[in-house]
């Protein structure tokens, strides 16, 4: 017969055991949680300590944020307020260890910079943002970035904007292998003193859907050689594009393949606007005829230029209309004919002949292959 004592007796036995189990697992619960939360304290972070005289900005990553007083970028703004006495920045030998995955507003509106230390070692190659990165250094005269690895990037707006003192940029040879990067709005906007761009010889620009205001108010930067080559065939805007860029002389901006392919253009109203100097535009298409939605002013202010008849700048005429090959009287405009390897082949000793080679119309000439546009082609 089942005893009730031995019930009552059994009964506490059970619950003290229970009791003590949960004791247990609560212990090595908090201890587990005790743990997980040193490794996050101590965990190693990019963050930026600011001098007790507010004039330099060092970055570190390792785990002694809490004792340094360090906050890191994207915590909170640790610019804010100090952006007038701050000249100096300092990368730490130990931040090459860190990947961040963005350069957004890095450097931003430290209008009083002068000098970054170790700029190397600032690990670039898993950022995807770029955006306004060294945006309004003011002072800085020189910057030389040929280390960042730009091969993620997707977005370049305003990255140099107003660097007004800047005089010679460095820039990563990179910059001709990224193929993500869909904006370069503004990249140089305002970068009136540039000289000179070292590095890069070329963009890749085979995403890129902005240009606008790209190389606004360059003043002193002759970018033709960078810029006769861009492929921008994905580009939608590119308003304001060279305004007042008074180096800017010549340009050829005949479309080969997807250079200056224009099928996707929706805007370029002022595009060279105020560039006083440009004389010649060489380009041997109807820009007038593509479905632009805006192209007013496009040569407001081009007081130099001359189309390939003589047509002269005309202040009522400043709008896209005129960008188109000049026919003189008959259809004046401001663009050149194009003269190619194909041209100095006169056509009177030779019969031209159109070939098919993969798909692509090519013409021969005195034995020679060259494209429509005029590029020779080796056999």
């Amino acid at each position: 017969m089942h005893n009730p004592n031995n019930y009552r007796t059994f009964a506490p036995q059970n619950s003290k055991i229970s009791i003590n189990m949960k004791k247990f697992f609560l212990l090595a619960l908090a201890i587990i949680s005790g743990m997980v939360g040193v490794q996050k304290i101590n965990a190693a972070t990019l963050y930026a300590v600011l001098s007790s005289d507010k004039t330099t900005v060092t970055f570190y990553y390792d785990d002694k944020r809490s004792e340094r007083g360090g906050k890191t970028m994207w915590e909170s703004d640790i610019y804010r307020g100090n952006e007038n006495k701050i000249t100096t920045v300092t990368f730490m030998s130990s931040v090459a260890s860190a990947q961040p995955t963005t350069g957004y507003h890095f450097f931003y509106n430290l209008y009083n910079l002068t000098t970054i230390n170790n700029l190397n070692y600032l690990k670039t190659s898993e950022m995807i943002n770029m955006e306004a990165m060294f945006y309004n250094c003011a002072k800085l005269t020189s910057l030389d970035i040929r280390y960042f690895n730009t091969e993620k990037v997707k977005l370049m707006n305003q990255m140099f904007a107003d660097c007004r003192a800047l005089e010679t940029l460095t820039l990563p040879y990179s910059f001709g292998s990224t193929w993500t990067t869909t904006s370069m709005r503004s990249l140089f906007y305002n970068c009136q003193a540039l000289k000179e761009i070292k590095g890069a010889t070329y963009f890749n620009t085979t995403s890129v859907t902005d240009m606008a205001c790209m190389f606004y108010n360059c003043q002193n930067l002759d970018m033709t050689k960078l810029v006769e080559d861009l492929d921008t065939r994905s580009v939608t805007d590119m308003s304001y594009m060279f305004y007042s860029c008074e180096k800017l002389t010549t340009l050829n901006i005949n479309k080969r393949g997807y250079i200056w392919d224009k099928a996707s253009w929706q805007k370029v109203n002022s595009m060279f606007k105020y560039c006083s100097n440009l004389k010649t535009i060489y380009c041997n298409e109807d820009w007038s005829k593509l479905s632009i939605t805006n192209g007013w002013a496009m040569f407001d202010g081009c007081t130099s230029l001359v189309g390939g008849s003589k047509t002269k700048y005309d202040e009522n005429h400043i709008d896209i209309e005129y960008a188109r090959l000049d026919r003189g009287n008959i259809k004046p405009g401001y663009f050149t004919k194009t003269k190619t390897a194909i041209d100095a082949v006169p056509a009177a000793q030779v019969q031209a002949t159109k070939v098919m080679r993969e798909g692509v119309i090519l013409i021969e000439r005195n034995g020679k292959t060259y494209t429509v546009s005029g590029q020779e082609v080796q056999k």
